[in-house]
Formats: structure tokens, C-alpha cells, sequence
């Protein structure tokens, strides 16, 4: 056999699907102050593609609500469709989204919206502008100053800074809270789902651990983690399961109980009760 190589010149190449977007195909009317609002509003990933799959649900149809089941979502963002059940919960408990039975809108009252700006944009003022560059220039022209123009009577005043910027440059950087958001979403998710209130900072701990390792699996943030839990333990107390109202809220996180086989909502078991009549005859009688 001989190693000879053959070229595949002018190979079949299976041609590339271009889309474009043509408004003939379909359009939607939306007002511009949603866009807006939408934009600066703060919103997770998910919880954002949740809100234009709801536009396109309804205002894509010229309709004000509609039921949209999880699945629908799932497939239109290309999301676990629990992922899109707990962001579409937390747009609804945002007041971004309103709900009516299985149906669902939006809100278009931008001022009832709870996101991180409210609806709003936020303005940097301008006395904060100038304050903030005047620094930035001066450190920018005292870096821009070559060798060429360093003469010996001004060695010694060589890269000096004024006052205000060697102030600022002295103060140590505040430390930020790497897990505000975890511990926002543990108090007003978690902390107030129902279970009993006792040990809250084993839970806390406890609930960052736990969210670090859910995370890894399903990308999700700590507003969807604490939901999920919400809803795991309405559905448990709704049911009475067992125990629960007594279970730790830290137990409950390092055990992963959200895992457990939840209870039926007919888990309520009937008493039957037999009675025993013994005749004169000494016949016996069993009634149930």
C-alpha cells in the first residue's frame, strides 16, 4: 500500500441558514417606557427573558394576559422549566408581572414595580461629575509627563499629587459583603416561607453552603435557590407533613430535606372503627 494523500477539491458543502428578522414576518407594539424600564431595572437573566416571552405571549397576540405554561417558557428561552416557574414567581412577587388565576400580564404601572431601580433610571448628578473627574484628570496629566520635561528643579516635585487625591489615595477600600445577595435572599425568602424560627445563624450559615453547591449544578441565583425552598416547605406545611412545624430550619438546609418524598395532599388517614355486637344467642356481630 502506498501513503498517498488525496485532495478533496470542490467538496459538496451544505449551505448555512441566514435568518433575517423582516417586519412582514410579525411584529410586536410596545411602549417605550416599558423598554425603558425594563433596561435599568436591575433584573436576573432569566427573570429578564421571562419578562419578553410574556411580551411576546401577549402583546405578540394583542392580548393584556394569558395563561403561559412553564414548558412554553422553557422552550422560548432554553431554560429548565423550574428555573422559568421560580423566575416567573419572583417577577409576580416584583410586581413586574400580575397574575390572575393561571394567567398572567404585565404590569404596566412602572411605579408599583420592586426591581433593584424601581422602573427608574438613576441620574448621576452633575456637581457628582466634576467632583469625581477633576482627580481623574490631574493623575492622568502627571502620568503623561515624559522624561524629556523631568529638569532638576522639578525632580522633586515629580508625579505629586494634590492633597485631596493623596487623602482619597490613602483610604483603605471598604470591605464589600461578597454574600449580600445570598443573605438578602435568606431573609426575605427563606426566613419568612413559615418554617420555625429558631437558629437563625446556623441557618444562614447553612444556607450559603447549600447554595454554593446547588449553583454549581444548576447556574441559578440565590433568589431562585431561596424560592425553590419557599415553595417546597408552603407545599409541606399546606400538607402537615409529619414533624415539619418541629424540624430546624438549619436541619432542614444541611439535609437536604427538600429532597424528601413530598407528602400527598391526601395524606390525612380515616379512623375506621369496628364494633362488636354479641347477640343473646351468643352469636358475635362485627360492624364496620
Amino acid at each position: 500500500m502506498s501513503n498517498v494523500a488525496y485532495a478533496t477539491f470542490g467538496a459538496h458543502r451544505e449551505p448555512v441558514e441566514r435568518k433575517v428578522a423582516q417586519l412582514e414576518d410579525g411584529f410586536l407594539r410596545l411602549a417605550n417606557d416599558l423598554i425603558d424600564a425594563a433596561m435599568c431595572s436591575g433584573l436576573p437573566e432569566t427573570e429578564l427573558c421571562i419578562l419578553m416571552a410574556v411580551w411576546r405571549k401577549t402583546y405578540g397576540f394583542s392580548k393584556k394576559m394569558d395563561w403561559i405554561s412553564n414548558e412554553q417558557l422553557s422552550e422560548m428561552i432554553g431554560k429548565h422549566y423550574t428555573h422559568c416557574s421560580t423566575a416567573k414567581n419572583n417577577l409576580v412577587r416584583k410586581k413586574v408581572l400580575i397574575q390572575e388565576g393561571r394567567k398572567v400580564g404585565m404590569n404596566t404601572n412602572i411605579s408599583e414595580w420592586e426591581t433593584k431601580n424601581n422602573g427608574f433610571r438613576k441620574k448621576l448628578a452633575e456637581p457628582a461629575k466634576k467632583t469625581l473627574a477633576e482627580p481623574a484628570n490631574r493623575i492622568k496629566q502627571n502620568l503623561l509627563t515624559t522624561k524629556d520635561n523631568n529638569t532638576k528643579d522639578k525632580k522633586d516635585i515629580k508625579n505629586t499629587l494634590s492633597e485631596q487625591v493623596q487623602t482619597e489615595s490613602k483610604k483603605d477600600p471598604q470591605p464589600s459583603n461578597k454574600n449580600q445577595e445570598t443573605d438578602q435572599a435568606f431573609e426575605s425568602i427563606f426566613w419568612c416561607a413559615g418554617m420555625r424560627k429558631d437558629g437563625k445563624k446556623s441557618a444562614s450559615s447553612a444556607f450559603r453552603t447549600q447554595f454554593k453547591e446547588w449553583r454549581s449544578s444548576s447556574k441559578g441565583s440565590a433568589e431562585e435557590f431561596a424560592s425553590m425552598l419557599a415553595e417546597d416547605i408552603s407545599s409541606r406545611i399546606a400538607n402537615k407533613q409529619f414533624g415539619f412545624d418541629r424540624l430546624l430550619p438549619a436541619s432542614y438546609l444541611n439535609g437536604q430535606r427538600w429532597k424528601d418524598e413530598k407528602p400527598s395532599s391526601n395524606s390525612a388517614t380515616s379512623t375506621v372503627k369496628s364494633a362488636i355486637t354479641v347477640s343473646k344467642s351468643g352469636y358475635v356481630f362485627f360492624d364496620r
